[in-house]
């Protein structure tokens, strides 16, 4: 049986398609050319293969090499507002001392690593609990707790997840 070779790129000029399992580009030059220029359109975001599908996907890029795949900082209490965030979209405001935390870029899947902590309570009472209720690939949802177990919001919540 022959051995079967397909290039990336073709020498001489010619382009080999994707389809044929090619980078659409004549020269290797080229295609690390093209890859640069999507990734800076995607602000950082990495091609590539899902395991499950098969199908190319973006992910967001790990910052430093194991970073958080997704952080923010928002205002917890009043109208709810971003401070500052890495593949955050929005935050939405449920009810006191709950949120949910919407990604730009979903997660690979809902088996994840998150946490959630954050300063004094808008009320200014001591709060004692702020947990990551439950994550899903493309949300997180924070719950922020008194001791006296209602409901508090936060003037500054911090989150991270990690995939």
């Amino acid at each position: 049986m022959a051995a079967v070779w397909k290039r990336l790129f073709a020498e001489g000029g010619e382009d080999v398609p994707i389809a044929d399992g090619g980078t659409g580009q004549s020269t290797a030059q080229a295609a690390i050319d093209a890859l640069t220029a999507v990734s800076g359109a995607t602000n950082e975001h990495v091609l590539t293969k899902d395991t499950v599908s098969g199908n190319a996907t973006f992910k967001a890029a790990a910052a430093g090499g194991g970073g958080a795949s997704a952080w923010v900082e928002f205002n917890g209490s009043g109208v709810v507002g971003i401070l500052a965030s890495g593949n955050v979209s929005s935050i939405t405001d449920d009810n006191p001392g709950n949120w949910t935390v919407n990604y730009t870029v979903n997660m690979p899947s809902a088996y994840y690593s998150a946490q959630a902590n954050g300063g004094v309570a808008a009320s200014g009472s001591t709060v004692y609990v702020t947990t990551v209720e439950y994550v899903a690939a493309a949300t997180a949802k924070i719950l922020c707790q008194r001791g006296d177990g209602a409901d508090s919001d936060l003037a500054t919540v911090f989150f991270a997840a990690f995939a």
